[in-house]
């Protein structure tokens, strides 16, 4: 679920990770596999999707299903 305290932190080497500002803990990583990664996109219109470029391609991780 999104939240106004809640932030998103990509690296180059595709990894993305959300945190939670009041505790300054992640409580959520997703990779995306392809390097460098280029931007991503957390909207707060659909906050279970997250959009990432990588090497020209795109990546759509949907939060809400976990492995």
């Amino acid at each position: 679920m999104f939240d106004i305290l809640q932030v998103a932190v990509a690296e180059r080497s595709g990894l993305i990770r959300l945190y939670d500002v009041t505790t300054l803990s992640a409580f959520m990583s997703v990779e995306c596999g392809m390097s460098p990664l280029k931007s991503i996109s957390w909207l707060d219109d659909d906050p279970t999707r997250i959009h990432a470029l990588a090497a020209s391609m795109w990546c759509t991780f949907d939060t809400s299903q976990s492995l």
